[in-house]
């Protein structure tokens, strides 16, 4: 009896045994079904980024790609821009010349006195001949790029003119017109002629812008 009651005690254990490693067997194999799911749905979603992604950035690049291999600008439109940029810098340097040579030196002279009218203009000078190198310098550079020779050439003249009159001739007047006032009779001759030569170059260049004006218009 003791016999038989042990061996229905030992089946039933190894029953149970066997439970429990089947229950453990299903276990493991379930949770290696869900995680070769999760990674294939990993391994999806992550395609799935990357082509929208790839997508994306093509979508964003193609456009500057085509622009860069048509030529965002034109030769046409780079002309343009170039014709503009010397049409407005050789306006305001005309402009320039015209009203201080012809508007705001005679109003000066003709409203204060002769002394304080001329330190007023002598102020002045500076400004307005870096106004007319650098209009000058921009108007031939621009229409040198743009092919037109002859007001290019005229224009650099005009600006070449200019430096020399600020960086040397006006200080020279300068000098002159001290020894002038000190007495030396020398000075005044040499201040005159000085001051007719700038003058008559001051004319010359304004026929010069004039001319490089009318012909890049034509």
């Amino acid at each position: 009896m003791r016999q038989r009651e042990a061996a229905v005690i030992g089946e039933r254990l190894v029953r149970r045994e066997l439970g429990v490693v089947e229950r453990l067997r299903r276990q493991a194999l379930h949770r290696e079904a869900r995680d070769g799911e999760k990674r294939g749905v990993e391994i999806h979603c992550h395609g799935f980024s990357m082509a929208k992604a790839a997508h994306a950035v093509n979508a964003g690049i193609a456009p500057l790609l085509s622009s860069c291999n048509t030529g965002l600008f034109t030769e046409k439109d780079i002309s343009m821009l170039l014709s503009a940029v010397a049409l407005y810098a050789t306006a305001i340097l005309l402009g320039t010349m015209l009203f201080f040579s012809f508007a705001l030196t005679p109003v000066i002279f003709a409203k204060l006195e002769s002394e304080q009218a001329s330190r007023t203009v002598r102020a002045l000078f500076p400004v307005y001949y870096l106004v007319i190198i650098i209009c000058g310098a921009v108007g031939a550079l621009t229409l040198a790029l743009d092919q037109h020779p002859v007001p290019s050439s005229l224009l650099a003249i005009v600006a070449g003119f200019a430096v020399l009159t600020r960086q040397f001739v006006i200080p020279r007047l300068d000098a002159l017109r001290e020894a002038k006032t000190a007495g030396d009779a020398g000075a005044v001759r040499q201040f005159k002629r000085l001051h007719s030569l700038s003058m008559a170059v001051n004319l010359v260049q304004i026929t010069a812008v004039l001319a490089a004006l009318s012909t890049f218009v034509h």
